[in-house]
């Protein structure tokens, strides 16, 4: 049985580069909203915006093991750049897409009590989330099952807030935020594609579907 010491160390290798054509992202914005006066010191708004980018910042390892390559006769696959390990590349190949309703009210009923509220309804799509969240795809030769329901998208917002000056410059600021929950990634924990990126789904929630099914709802509201 050979010692530690003869053994040699074959690290798997890591290299992150940029792509050659990295774009800066562009963003589209489009918004409209109505203010009106109402009795009793009401103030009422609603509007609607729209929010479209292109070339949203992605990593993707450009020499996993091509598919189907991965076999038992071959379990490490083939890899288009040789045997270097994985590169990691950024890009700017993807893409958001968001909508939002909202509407609200405050009044001045006083030079005592104040207050606000307002809700949203807002539903928001991409293909990655972007630099700093979850840039990986699940196969890093195929992005048509990515795009979906954001990581971060929450669909219903309520927020009411307001202002009681009492005596003896005493303020109290009753707060009440109501949200439903944000969706979540179900995963198997494997690295089966040897990307040594953990994104893979189960078959029929979203590894080879769409984003949607993996991003599942988390119906619980939550309050803050």
């Amino acid at each position: 049985m050979p010692s530690v010491a003869s053994l040699t160390a074959s690290p798997r290798l890591i290299t992150w580069r940029v792509a050659d054509d990295l774009q800066v992202p562009a963003v589209y914005v489009a918004g409209v909203q109505v203010e009106r006066q109402l009795p009793y010191r009401f103030t009422m708004f609603t509007g609607f915006y729209s929010v479209h980018i292109n070339h949203v910042i992605r990593a993707r390892d450009i020499n996993a093991p091509l598919p189907a390559s991965i076999s038992v006769l071959n379990p490490n696959g083939a890899r288009p750049l040789g045997n270097i390990g994985d590169v990691y590349q950024y890009e700017s190949s993807g893409r958001f897409d968001q909508n939002q309703w909202f509407i609200g009210f405050n009044n001045r009923f006083n030079r005592t009590i104040q207050f606000s509220a307002n809700y949203s309804l807002s539903k928001t799509r991409n293909d990655t989330d972007g630099q700093g969240g979850g840039m990986f795809p699940v196969n890093s030769y195929d992005f048509t099952g990515e795009y979906g329901r954001a990581g971060f998208d929450v669909r219903h917002r309520f927020s009411f807030f307001g202002t009681i000056n009492l005596p003896w410059q005493v303020s109290v600021n009753p707060l009440v935020n109501y949200f439903s929950g944000r969706p979540f990634n179900i995963i198997t924990g494997q690295d089966t594609n040897l990307d040594r990126q953990f994104t893979e789904r189960k078959y029929g929630q979203g590894a080879q579907h769409n984003q949607h099914a993996r991003l599942m709802d988390a119906h619980r509201p939550r309050k803050g």
